[in-house]
């Protein structure tokens, strides 16, 4: 039996988490389930299913992950990043159970349910996410959002895949969504300003698409990122789709605008956020040990330096109490 230790990132999980721990318990030789302050029974229904729970505060995805990580002892084998809203099919558990390949790291396919109902067209859905790995090889890159394990060595990939199906309302969707936007905003305006550790780059099909985000989606005037995301899975992909089986459309109920419409609602919102006003500066800041480069020649430049760095710098505290706690 392959030696897998399971981490789940919790915070008032009680609807999803016996469905996750279900799909990981023939396959897992230990379960950690990391909880952010629960108020429902999340951490009960932990107990009772044999995992082990630990508590800790929460920041991002990425250092609670990664926090989670250095607390396995050395002799860990294999490591799932599994969150709580999803599940791992019998196919993928199958593989597990037979043996992994001799990599540091696997990538697997993960699908997506939206109120119920499967995204099965778009040209998004399975995507090839590396969630499997060796411990010692591989970390999480400290990014506030779209965050990936970036692991040292060779990666295969394995067919069966991962469920992603949350059951919460459409209410909890909206707040996760306006988070996700205020996390993005932080991330880009490190980006330029560097206030921030530095990304990894991950490998992969991750790798080539933050070069993407970074070099071409980036430089799109606002407004337009988001509509060209839309139209694309929208007008081109679904539409294949659609011309092939006309009697199923992108989903039943018709129910396709809605689930483009949300995945791309924190695109939306990224450039309003970043020109959402902040107060005036009343000096340099720092931002751990990187300090801004001060101008004397141009000092208005220093002026808006500050409130771009400071607006990351109030996101990046708003963001730290998310709607959801699981990893997306």
């Amino acid at each position: 039996m392959t030696d897998l230790t399971v981490i789940i990132l919790t915070r008032d999980e009680a609807l999803h988490l016996p469905r996750a721990l279900a799909s990981v318990q023939g396959i897992a030789t230990r379960v950690v389930v990391v909880d952010s302050g629960s108020t429902d029974a999340t951490v009960q229904i932990a107990q009772a299913a044999g995992a082990e729970v630990w508590q800790h505060p929460w920041t991002t995805h990425a250092q609670q992950f990664n926090w989670a990580l250095d607390r396995l002892y050395c002799g860990t084998g294999w490591v799932l990043r599994l969150d709580a809203d999803e599940y791992v099919t019998p196919a993928l558990g199958a593989q597990i159970a037979a043996g992994l390949p001799d990599v540091a790291g696997v990538t697997v396919g993960r699908s997506m349910y939206f109120q119920g109902q499967p995204i099965r067209y778009g040209g998004l859905f399975p995507a090839r996410m590396l969630r499997l790995f060796r411990h010692g090889q591989g970390r999480v890159e400290p990014r506030w959002m779209d965050e990936h394990i970036v692991v040292n060595g060779p990666v295969a990939h394995l067919s069966g895949g991962i469920i992603d199906d949350n059951r919460k309302p459409l209410d909890w969707w909206i707040a996760k969504h306006n988070a996700y936007a205020s996390r993005e905003v932080v991330d880009i305006l490190n980006q330029r300003l560097g206030f921030l550790p530095a990304d990894m780059t991950p490998s992969g099909a991750a790798g080539v698409k933050r070069w993407i985000k970074h070099h071409l989606y980036a430089r799109l005037p606002g407004g337009l990122r988001a509509g060209c995301i839309f139209c694309i899975a929208i007008s081109c992909a679904a539409a294949f789709a659609m011309a092939r089986r006309p009697a199923r459309s992108m989903c039943c109920k018709g129910s396709g605008t809605a689930i483009w419409s949300m995945p791309n609602w924190p695109r939306w919102t990224v450039s309003w956020r970043k020109m959402m006003p902040v107060p005036p500066p009343r000096s340099m800041p720092c931002w751990g040990s990187t300090c801004l480069p001060y101008s004397k020649r141009r000092p208005h430049e220093n002026i808006r330096r500050h409130r771009r760095v400071q607006r990351g710098r109030n996101l990046a505290t708003d963001a730290r109490q998310p709607a959801d706690a699981e990893a997306w």
